[in-house]
């Protein structure tokens, strides 16, 4: 369950050390008037929320935009499209397999092991999930089976429905 077992107000420092490890301009997502947190789970994981609502996991020094962060600033990550006989497994819970990826360099970005993506389904506007690339293009395109994409977060899944 994602129960806060913590809750901390950010620092206007943090805020400006998470606008540093991203390119793409945050000044709408951690603007002056938000209320930026931290919130700790029972599970010891540790979220940043804007507003009451998750936008990045903290993994050590590192923060991983999750799926409402995407939404409001999509081109924070990469994207990867998937076609659509993957979005139901992905919606479901399922990390994304190979077969479900869509394989053109404009589908597949050039990635690596560890990166982390955006998943969005063919033709749709807005990303279903955000997750850890676990295959290189090669790979995908050489062996065709296995998980490509480890899911973080989805549409529907404790993270992305808490506030």
């Amino acid at each position: 369950m994602f129960l806060p077992t913590t809750k901390n107000r950010l620092s206007k420092a943090l805020a400006k050390q998470i606008k540093g490890q991203f390119t793409t301009d945050l000044s709408i997502l951690l603007g002056k008037e938000d209320v930026l947190e931290t919130i700790k789970t029972e599970e010891k994981e540790q979220f940043i929320l804007r507003n009451n609502t998750p936008i990045f996991k903290v993994s050590g020094s590192t923060y991983i935009p999750l799926l409402k962060c995407v939404h409001i600033v999509p081109d924070i990550l990469p994207k990867v499209v998937v076609d659509a006989g993957a979005i139901k497994y992905l919606i479901n819970g399922a990390d994304l397999m190979a077969p479900g990826l869509l394989h053109s360099t404009s589908t597949y970005p050039a990635v690596s092991v560890g990166d982390i993506v955006g998943i969005y389904g063919y033709g749709k506007i807005n990303a279903l999930g955000v997750g850890v690339v676990a295959m290189d293009n090669e790979e995908v395109n050489t062996q065709r089976t296995g998980i490509a994409i480890k899911i973080i977060n989805r549409l529907g899944d404790k993270i992305y429905s808490y506030a």
